[in-house]
């Protein structure tokens, strides 16, 4: 048995001496290609630079604060520039000039990290819209049983209950996380000196005030990526429960942008 164990042994020694060549050739392959991918990942990102600089040419140093829910996509269809939604994204295609949007990261970290320099934050117009609390949370609910964390089956009782307890995860250096989007929407204006905030109810209005101030020519608000509840009522989607609910989590939201507690 034991000679019979030696042979097999023996026999796996001469092939894989025999396949060595075979193995230390695939593996120069694998690192030319590894090397080539290299080199087009580098070209990519310095155009993908190169391009962030060609775009931000001419424009004021701006940063849109883009707080979910609250017409975002329509006012980034609008003024447009940089929309840049993950740390890569920041890291190797951000110009530090120009108009800027780092969709829903929380600004405030990205300059305490240094991935945004004091310098452009200092120079930079910052904005942002706010929105009703109640309305937004019936819209947040409407958007997010399109996505994994809310079901279709969840009524708008069973979300409010969850923006309770457990809650929503916190906003970072991320665009979403669970139902990071559903945070208070001062989160995302926290420890920053803003220049406009804009209503959401106001929308037309502020937009027009925007482009004054971003020195763009006035043009007409796409309005994208509406929520498909939005044709209802606000008001007719709360209980008492869920009306106490959002007053207790927004309750911030309430108080710095000047919504009244409502009687319906």
């Amino acid at each position: 048995m034991v000679r019979d164990s030696l042979r097999g042994f023996r026999a796996v020694m001469v092939v894989g001496s025999s396949m060595g060549p075979y193995i230390a050739a695939t593996m120069a392959d694998a690192m030319k290609i590894i090397r080539w991918y290299r080199r087009r990942l580098a070209e990519y990102l310095r155009l993908s630079l190169c391009g962030e600089y060609l775009r931000a040419i001419g424009r004021r140093n701006a940063v849109f604060l883009w707080i979910p829910k609250n017409a975002g996509s329509s006012l980034y269809r609008l003024v447009g520039g940089s929309r840049l939604l993950d740390i890569h994204a920041v890291r190797y295609r951000f110009a530090g000039k120009g108009m800027v949007t780092f969709g829903h990261m929380d600004y405030a970290m990205l300059v305490d990290r240094g991935f945004v320099s004091r310098r452009f934050d200092g120079s930079a117009f910052k904005f942002a819209f706010c929105r009703n609390p109640y309305d937004r949370a019936v819209s947040l609910f409407s958007y997010l049983q399109t996505g994994p964390h809310v079901s279709v089956n969840d009524s708008f009782l069973d979300f409010c209950r969850r923006l309770k307890h457990p809650g929503c995860e916190p906003i970072g250096l991320y665009n979403s996380r669970g139902l990071s989007q559903c945070n208070p929407q001062v989160r995302w204006i926290e420890r920053i000196k803003i220049d406009f905030i804009g209503r959401f109810e106001l929308l037309e209005e502020g937009a027009l005030r925007l482009q004054d101030n971003l020195g763009l020519k006035s043009s007409r608000l796409p309005h994208l990526n509406k929520s498909q509840s939005l044709q209802v009522e606000y008001k007719a989607q709360f209980c008492e429960e869920s009306k106490h609910i959002v007053e207790d989590v927004y309750r911030e939201d309430f108080e710095h942008f000047g919504y009244p507690i409502e009687s319906f």
